[in-house]
Order: structure tokens, then C-alpha cells, then sequence
């Protein structure tokens, strides 16, 4: 449906479109990061620039790095005013807002944070990145249900656009995977803090319950560590 950031039928002393002021909208994120936050955050600049939205691309400590899209406006209707989309985990929120009011009048501008989490209840240090936004994003019901507790009336459920890529039919060989055994993968990103990943609770687990076994094997699969 069409967002209240745009538009609507323009009141009788508003009805010449050249004096309103037109919005603009900043994306915030790790951009050098391979995250699940960063991948999304692609995906929303992708949509903007389909959508005829130029967009600022912004790292968390509020450095500007460069302009997607055309300068002027193209969407149909323009923007209402400032949009900031936090590609961040909500507890990192306060900070990259702060670091952003630099060059954003952030109580004038519509904050949006696209948050993603792992667990089935949220950190206290999340709470403020919650109350700061006027509306949460959430990509899957899963985020909408952990969330929703906590600030209902501004999740908007999004979904998840996904496109495969094409690959080539690679032996398992090749990477040490035997094919007569059964697989069990672990994938995680070891740049987002181990402690909450975890992958050590699964390699126990599987430890446990295959202990003398021989015809399975846990993989593992991570990041290059920054």
C-alpha cells in the first residue's frame, strides 16, 4: 500500500508542487560488511533506485559516502520529507543516529530501522533502538513476533526478496564433504560477535549426539574475520 512518506492530494496552499520541499532519504549500514544487515541494505538501496528514490549510502559513524540514483526526484508522488533507514542491530541505532544528526534534522525526518535477531527474546540495550524510529521493518514473522512485544504499533512486516544466482554443480569432494556420509552445516558470521552466534553449543551438540559415529560429519561455515 501506498506509505504515508509520500504525497497526497495537495490542499489548496500547497498546490504548486515546486514550493514544497522534497525529502530525502539516507541508508545507513556496514557497507563493507558481508552481514545479513548489509545484504539487506543492498536490497532496500536496489528498491529505491527502482522506485526513482536517490538515496545517500551511510556508515554507522555518519560519513556520507556517496549518492545512488539521480539527483532530482523522480518517484510519483515525491517525498514528504527525510527518510533514515538504519541497517543496523537495534542496540547500534542510538549511535549511528547521533553520528548522523550531523547532517540529518532527525526530528524533523522519518527514521525506519530494519532490524534483524536470532533469538526468541531481545536484549535490554535494544529498547532504546526501538523507542528512537517511527517504524520497524522486520523481513520475516519471526522478527515480527519477537519485536511486537515491545512496539506493535510500528512493526511493518516487509518480507524477504531473494534471487538466486546461478552456480555450477561442484563435487562435495572437492571441500572435504563425503557423499556417503549425512551432512549437518553450521553457517554463521564471525564478525557478529561469537559469543551470541555460537557455533560452539552446535559442535557440542552434534558431539553429543553422534559420539563414536561414523558416518556423519558437522561443517562449518564462516566469514574472514575483519
Amino acid at each position: 500500500p501506498p506509505h504515508k512518506l509520500y504525497f497526497g492530494e495537495f490542499s489548496d496552499n500547497e498546490s504548486n508542487e515546486s514550493t514544497v520541499q522534497r525529502g530525502k532519504c539516507y541508508v545507513v549500514s556496514h557497507w563493507d560488511y558481508e552481514s545479513g544487515l548489509t545484504k539487506n541494505a543492498h536490497m532496500s538501496v536496489k528498491a529505491l533506485n527502482m522506485a526513482g528514490i536517490p538515496m545517500h549510502k551511510v556508515l554507522p559513524d555518519g560519513t556520507i559516502l556517496d549518492v545512488i540514483g539521480h539527483t532530482i526526484q523522480t518517484a510519483i508522488p515525491p517525498l514528504v520529507r527525510d527518510i533514515v533507514i538504519l541497517h543496523v542491530n537495534a542496540d547500534k541505532a542510538p549511535e549511528a543516529l547521533a553520528a548522523l544528526s550531523k547532517h540529518v534534522d532527525l526530528d524533523r525526518a522519518y527514521v525506519i530501522g530494519f532490524y534483524l535477531w536470532e533469538l526468541e527474546t531481545i536484549p535490554e540495550c535494544h529498547l532504546l533502538g526501538l523507542e528512537l524510529v517511527d517504524e520497524i521493518w522486520v523481513p520475516t514473522s519471526f522478527v515480527k513476533q519477537i519485536y511486537s512485544p515491545y512496539a506493535p504499533e510500528k512493526i511493518r512486516y516487509v518480507g524477504k526478496a531473494i534471487s538466486v544466482p546461478k552456480f555450477d554443480n561442484l563435487n562435495p569432494k572437492k571441500f572435504g564433504i563425503s557423499e556417503e556420509c549425512t551432512s549437518f552445516l553450521i553457517t554463521y558470521d564471525i564478525n557478529s560477535g561469537l559469543e551470541r552466534k555460537n557455533p560452539l553449543a552446535a559442535v557440542r551438540a552434534f558431539q553429543m549426539a553422534f559420539q563414536g559415529a561414523e558416518n556423519v560429519q558437522l561443517i562449518i561455515k564462516t566469514t574472514p574475520y575483519k
